[in-house]
Formats: C-alpha cells, structure tokens, sequence
C-alpha cells in the first residue's frame, strides 16, 4: 500500500497544483495533508477549495488556526491579510479542522499505528526537529508507532529504539514554504507492506516565478519572496 502524506502549502498554488499532479501520477491508495494551509501568499482561498474539493483528510496547522481567532479589520500582520483573502465558508473549514488524524495498518501481522500531527502531539506549534530527544518522543507515543509531523518545513525519517521497542517519525517537509536550502516543494510517499515501512522523499518544481508574485499581491512581507527563492 502506497500512502501520499504533504503539508504547509501556504497558500503557494502553484507548488499545490505541481505537487498534485506529481502524486496522482504515483497512484497513492490515499493522501493525506498534516495543515498549513494558508499564510505568507495570495491564494488561500483556492488552496482550500482545491483541499475540500479533493476531500483530502486535512489536519488544522498552526496558521489555520490563527483564521479561527478574532482578527480586527483591518490588521496587517500575516493572518490578517491572510483572512482578508478568505471566504466565510474557508474561515469555517479551517476552523473546524481536527488536529490529529488516527490511522492503523497491518506491518509483521501485527497492528501498526500511525499519527498525524502538525506540530507535535502535545502543542500545534511545537517544533520536533530531527536531534528531538527519543526519551520524550517515546513519552509522547505510547500507542503510535509512526509519528507524522509537520511545521518545520524539514524533511526527515528518523528511527528511534528503546529496550527493543523501534519508533519512527517522519517530517513531511513543505509543499509551499521549503527550508532545506531546496525551493522545489516536498512530500513523502510511504509504502506500507507485511515487510515493514519505506518512505520516499519527492521534490517537485513548479511556477516559482508565479509563487513569489503571489506574496507581492497578497501584500505580505517582501523578504519571503527571497526566503521562498532560497528554500529558506
């Protein structure tokens, strides 16, 4: 079985459209995006028609959040011409997101238990950087065995063990917002069979050239349009 996990989009429609239709073409039983859907750039609300249009599982990101709170008219900052940007339907779908998503499979005919978070379990914008220590990871997972996490906009598999117990956690990377020196957008197939797990990383490149006007547009900070460039 072949599963396509992505996450923090950022509103960059073309690195969505680009990613799209790089994993449709690996054929994935299913997709998954672990949040961020919107903020930094112009087209949030074509991000989250194209989201729930697709009835892609979707967990809430920290900047999907933020569209859940009271925003002043008129605010500046990034949620605020983020919400400007939004529809009252989008507004509601972002709010109503959950923040985890359960899933378990079938691995050396035993149950396999998988957990999507954002940031991490205990906090949507807590950052679990690939050198996280393993004794709090293992704390955090006493029934998962595969944590997928988002937020860092760093893509890692790491494999952690503890008297004999092994424990997995994967970074999906970012489709809209890359910070591993690679602008191309990332996600992570992950094939599960009766062997085991192998995850693969995928880069694809899309429309930098439309991506960054779309900061410009959107008017947000001028320095992500570098940042963006960078994959930084």
């Amino acid at each position: 079985m072949r599963i396509a996990f992505f996450s923090d989009i950022h509103a960059n429609l073309p690195a969505l459209e680009a990613t799209l239709e790089a994993i449709d073409a690996l054929k994935p039983a299913s997709v998954y995006c672990l949040g961020d859907l919107v903020g930094y750039n112009y087209w949030a609300e074509e991000v989250c028609q194209i989201i729930r249009n697709r009835a892609i599982p979707t967990i809430m990101g920290n900047h999907d959040e933020y569209q859940s709170q009271v925003i002043v008219e008129g605010d500046k900052s990034n949620k605020g011409l983020t919400r400007d940007l939004l529809s009252s339907s989008s507004v509601d779908f972002l709010s109503s997101l959950p923040k985890t998503i359960d899933l378990t499979f079938e691995v050396h005919q035993k149950p396999f238990r998988i957990k999507m978070v954002h940031g991490s379990v205990y906090r949507i914008n807590e950052y679990i950087r690939k050198d996280y220590p393993a004794d709090e990871l293992f704390g955090m997972l006493p029934e998962t065995d595969l944590l997928f996490c988002a937020h860092t906009h760093l893509p890692y598999y790491r494999e952690i063990e503890k008297e004999g117990i092994k424990k997995y956690v994967i970074n999906t990377g970012s489709v809209g917002r890359p910070k591993d020196g690679d602008h191309r957008a990332c996600f992570c197939i992950l094939e599960i069979n009766k062997n085991g797990i192998v995850p693969t990383f995928h880069r694809v490149e899309f429309d930098l050239e439309k991506a960054v006007s779309g900061v410009s547009l959107g008017g947000f900070e001028p320095s992500l349009i570098q940042k963006m460039c960078e994959g930084r």
